[in-house]
């Protein structure tokens, strides 16, 4: 729980730089290119090193990352110097998250029983950014035991309007009544 809390104050203080900057999007590539290089194993553990000098992990990061901006390359520099390179990948996620919410972007996670074509995902686009507000970004999957329909998931909130959440429903409606 302490690398999710340290995860967030990290995302927390790149979003406030960026927003300030106007680099949203700048930030995002950059953070992913420090994901990728630091999730290569043979970086990793150059980086986790204790027998190499802090001056090499700079000049192995300096040339892994080419390109990065000076406040993403110090970022990197600075995960690894507090021995913080396992967060990454949460540093990453929540920094996206912390973006998307400003730009009014959600994620919607949509289960269907079957593959869902160009129109059909262009409706529930539609109909999802009609009851949010909010531009919506679609994440398809199947399963087929939900028989027909669909399950949502948006956040914390769920919209099942499966045909086995209705076929359950109506069972126990039965079991009930008889």
């Amino acid at each position: 729980m302490a690398t999710g809390a340290a995860a967030r104050r990290y995302a927390q203080a790149v979003f406030e730089i960026a927003a300030e900057r106007s680099e949203l999007d700048k930030w995002r590539e950059e953070l992913a290119e420090i994901a990728r290089v630091l999730g290569d194993p043979e970086v990793h553990a150059a980086l986790e090193s204790p027998r190499a000098p802090f001056v090499a992990k700079q000049e192995l990061l300096r040339s892994a990352l080419p390109g990065l901006s000076p406040l993403a390359l110090n970022l990197a520099y600075l995960l690894v110097k507090a021995s913080r390179l396992a967060i990454v990948d949460q540093l990453v996620e929540t920094y996206g998250k912390l973006t998307d919410a400003y730009q009014g972007i959600v994620h919607a996670d949509v289960v269907s029983a079957v593959l869902l074509g160009d129109e059909d995902r262009r409706d529930v686009s539609e109909w999802l950014q009609k009851m949010s507000g909010k531009k919506v970004v679609l994440e398809t999957r199947t399963d087929p035991s939900i028989i027909g329909g669909l399950v949502v998931r948006v956040g914390d909130r769920v919209i099942d309007a499966s045909v086995r959440t209705r076929l359950e429903r109506l069972k126990r409606n039965l079991m009930r009544a008889g």
